[in-house]
């Protein structure tokens, strides 16, 4: 994902790989950087999403500060 964590693509990136993978869903996405160029909450609005549509089944951080988790958890 090369920390471009925007919606649109943190979608392009995980339909990417449902197509390089041949499967219909991701048992874990996880967003290993935080990007300050995008907002935690646009972030976790494009998980939420994906969660919803069945295209992940979990989603994950790493390497986030503790007061960036905080945020993550308020979307």
């Amino acid at each position: 994902m090369y920390k471009f964590a925007s919606k649109n693509n943190v979608i392009k990136e995980a339909e990417e790989s449902l197509r390089r993978l041949g499967t219909d869903y991701i048992d874990l996405l996880q967003i290993h950087l935080p990007d300050n160029t995008t907002p935690i909450a646009e972030t976790m609005e494009a998980l939420e999403l994906l969660i919803q549509q069945g295209k992940i089944h979990a989603a994950g951080m790493s390497n986030y500060r503790v007061a960036q988790v905080m945020e993550a958890r308020k979307t």
